[in-house]
């Protein structure tokens, strides 16, 4: 099993709350931020509480443990535990559970020297239980179907829900890992820049504008499908989040982006996948350059198994051409390979582009990619169902122009052939 390094910080009252011991030297501006964020509250009967806190600028990502601090002699002081990774660390992390089982309460004032090293943490996924599945479920909800918004989740244990939160954040991708905020606390509290608040109860001064959701309540009468198959990953980690991994840092849309990538996995890997499934891709992500690697290895020649079938990768590709980075994909020389091989299907989607009209340079490319290999046959094919596209052919290829074969029958598909 495999490590990471990552470096440690750690805060208490000495004359004041400051940062007590630490493995690195932290910039300024964020070692100031970082100190406001650790001087948290503990949870509910003095339990520790677990918050992440997001560091962009410094391209750094923090996990915070807070326990009370009793010993001290001014009420209401803390231990805060932080665990600094940046952006390398939290691209190549697999998992989460060597993060949660390195949080440390220190014993006293005397045992800070442990703090002032890096730590080396396990790459190892959460396991999560039967048990989690109400609390993770209102988790995600809230996360993913309002992913503008500041979400707070009720539950009434806060220490289930610090594996939850880790096991949502691991298996998100790295851009959206970098940001992601959350905290455990005893009420729900106004707290700018935090995504989603797991609270034993509600705050008196809980914003208006989140969305509160109750995992100890009844369940949602309507869960969504996407909401499922997120749990199902959770549970038993697998290619969900792969796929996850590779498409997702490419995207710009945030947490929207998670529900929308998982009903595109969900449709790309139903059995009989056919060109229609490939409208999952283009509907959400219409633009060509959105999405571009997902789009490119659902329609490669050799490209992931999803769409097995050479004709349904290219009517998929013809279909929603304007969605697609056409050119990179080499369209043209792949119809004329096709075309070797199943004639028919071939035809149909040069009768396909050909009504299109557009793009050009696809229709010219197309053109100079069949007229090598083309006879008497192609063209008469190509003629009955675009003349003109025919007698483009037949000017790169004189030889099958000259074929008898080809006017031994007087039709009227013949005339543009006759000026070619």
């Amino acid at each position: 099993m495999s490590e990471v390094l990552v470096q440690q910080l750690l805060y208490g009252y000495s004359d004041g709350h400051r940062l007590l011991a630490a493995s690195t030297d932290v910039p300024g501006p964020a070692a100031r931020a970082l100190l406001v964020q650790s001087d948290a509250q503990p949870g509910p009967d003095q339990s520790r509480t677990l918050s992440s806190f997001a560091l962009p600028e410094a391209e750094l990502w923090a996990l915070t443990a807070t326990w009370p601090a009793d010993e001290m002699s001014r009420p209401g002081s803390v231990w805060s535990h932080m665990l600094l990774l940046d952006n390398a660390t939290v691209s190549s992390l697999r998992g989460a559970a060597g993060l949660l089982g390195a949080l440390h309460r220190p014993a006293s004032m005397h045992d800070l020297d442990r703090y002032r090293q890096p730590l080396r943490i396990t790459d190892e996924p959460l396991a999560l239980g039967d048990a989690s599945m109400r609390t993770a479920e209102a988790i995600l909800l809230g996360l993913y179907g309002w992913p503008t918004r500041q979400i707070g989740v009720l539950n009434s244990d806060l220490q289930q829900p610090e594996r939850i939160l880790l096991a949502v954040w691991e298996q998100q991708w790295s851009t959206l890992r970098m940001v992601m905020t959350f905290a455990t606390r005893a009420r729900l509290s106004d707290s700018e820049g935090v995504q989603i608040q797991v609270a034993a109860a509600r705050g008196r001064t809980s914003s208006s504008q989140a969305i509160v959701l109750d995992a100890e309540g009844p369940r949602p009468p309507h869960e969504p499908s996407w909401v499922v198959t997120l749990l199902g990953d959770l549970r038993h980690p697998g290619i969900l989040r792969e796929f996850f991994w590779r498409y997702g840092p490419g995207l710009t849309g945030g947490r929207a982006d998670v529900a929308s990538l998982t009903r595109i996995h969900t449709a790309l890997t139903m059995e009989d996948a056919e060109p229609l499934t490939f409208a999952a891709v283009a509907e959400t992500y219409p633009a060509p350059s959105q999405a571009s690697m997902l789009k490119h290895d659902c329609l490669a020649f050799d490209g992931p198994a999803w769409l097995v079938d050479e004709t349904v990768r290219l009517r998929a590709a013809i279909e929603f051409l304007d969605s697609v980075e056409w050119e990179q994909l080499e369209i043209a020389e792949r119809l004329a390979a096709l075309w070797e091989i199943d004639h028919a299907s071939a035809l149909s989607l040069v009768a396909q582009i050909s009504r299109r009209g557009k793009p050009k340079r696809l229709i010219k490319s197309l053109q100079a990619s069949l007229a090598p290999a083309a006879d008497a046959d192609t063209l008469r094919d190509l003629a009955r169902i675009d003349a003109r596209f025919a007698a483009a052919v037949a000017v790169k290829n004189q030889r099958a122009l000259a074929d008898p074969v080809l006017w031994s029958t007087p039709a009227e598909w013949q005339q543009p052939l006759l000026t070619a």
